[in-house]
């Protein structure tokens, strides 16, 4: 429910800011959804000067038994903090709120990528369907972006959405209304402004914890007049300034893949375990037709399978062996399990009232039979009645003697 004291405001950035931190949450390798319901608005970074607190956040959790203990030495976070560690740990937040603060959050979240506001009835009775519609809304779009770049290096994304729309020279990549299956491309242009030396940066998609490193080394002088060099790209292509240019029939970084005749789609579907899951459970990368499984980032855990599809520790072990030596078996079918847990306890419930029912039907027939035997048993004459007797009476005068 919406709270409806003065003081919501102070904790809403202070209690978004602080749940990435916390690791009592545990959050796991999945998509990282944050609701937050409220019916006021929020402070920000430079509004604890009205409180004689002038030293800035430091963008640490500092929570006690669930209580914010820095209160009254740090400032309120600003925008800025709050999208960074949002981003970081690869948080969605939807803001649920009521219709007088809309557009407040609006704006909040177009300073936020990835993140989706909804307006929260005053009962709250809306907050399955506003989740379920801002979580959609989410899922469907995609935001390519990247790192802290140093100041010689400028980063251009050209994205090619659902039939061949979107954006060209973008600050970064952003395809909508994508489903299942959907395929969409982005291209990223790298520009350096002067020559430079062992510089790399970082890109990946909003919301996922996948991220692809971009070493770079400019070649300041390139002479295209060079010699090509017979073992470079595998003998199966030629360096173009740096980069491998394949011949036909052969792609990879450096032109080790043959292709075989197959179609880059072709080779991408060698990755999927079948038509509707995606290339090598998202969890690799599919080179040449074969699944290149990710490292982890939690420590110990290792990610292996066909398709990328078995870890160390969502397995069970039995006889000192994971999974018994076997693959991962596939996950429960929670719907099946519900349908014939519900099933079992009608059909339990049936059999049961067909019993009672059987039990009552055989005791009513004892009875009457009882009843028919009794009543057999009862000879009356049919001109007496039992009950009857006879109205004469005899009286005796005591006086006479019989003459």
């Amino acid at each position: 429910m919406p709270r409806q004291h003065h003081s919501s405001p102070i904790w809403g950035q202070v209690s978004v800011l602080s749940i990435p931190l916390q690791d009592l949450i545990g959050w796991r390798n999945v998509t990282r959804l944050l609701v937050y319901a409220t019916d006021d608005g929020f402070h920000f970074a430079g509004d604890g000067k009205l409180g004689g607190i002038l030293t800035p956040n430091d963008g640490q959790c500092h929570l006690e038994d669930n209580m914010y203990k820095k209160s009254n030495e740090f400032d309120y976070p600003s925008v800025g903090q709050l999208v960074q560690k949002l981003a970081e740990n690869n948080i969605q937040p939807i803001f649920a709120v009521t219709s007088k603060m809309v557009d407040v959050y609006k704006k909040l979240s177009e300073m936020i990528p990835k993140s989706a506001v909804g307006e929260l009835n005053e009962d709250s009775s809306n907050i399955i369907e506003l989740i379920q519609v801002a979580y959609n809304n989410l899922s469907s779009r995609i935001i390519l972006d990247h790192s802290t770049l140093p100041d010689v290096l400028d980063i251009k994304y050209d994205s090619i959405c659902n039939n061949n729309t979107g954006a060209k020279n973008e600050a970064r990549g952003q395809c909508d209304n994508v489903k299942i299956n959907d395929e969409v491309t982005f291209k990223v242009k790298v520009t350096a402004h002067e020559c430079i030396k062992s510089q790399s940066f970082t890109i990946r998609p909003l919301g996922f914890t996948d991220t692809l490193t971009v070493h770079l080394d400019s070649i300041c002088d390139c002479d295209c007049r060079e010699q090509p060099d017979p073992t470079a790209c595998s003998g199966n292509g030629e360096v173009v300034c740096g980069i491998c240019s394949c011949n036909l029939g052969y792609t990879g970084k450096n032109c080790e893949c043959d292709t075989k005749g197959k179609t880059s789609k072709e080779l991408e579907g060698s990755c999927r375990k079948d038509n509707s899951s995606v290339v090598c459970s998202g969890l690799g990368d599919c080179v040449c037709g074969q699944c290149v499984c990710h490292t982890s980032d939690v420590p110990g855990k290792e990610i292996y399978g066909t398709f990328c599809d078995c870890d160390n520790m969502n397995c069970e072990f039995h006889n000192g062996s994971l999974c018994g030596g076997e693959e991962c078996p596939e996950p429960p079918n929670v719907a099946l399990i519900v349908g014939s847990t519900i099933a079992g306890v009608a059909l339990i419930g049936l059999l049961l009232l067909l019993t009672w029912r059987l039990l009552t039907e055989i005791f009513d027939r004892r009875e009457y039979r009882r009843f028919e035997k009794e009543k057999s048993k009862a000879k009356w004459n049919e001109a007496d009645n039992p009950l009857f007797k006879s109205a004469t009476t005899t009286v005796m005068n005591p006086r006479f003697d019989g003459q």
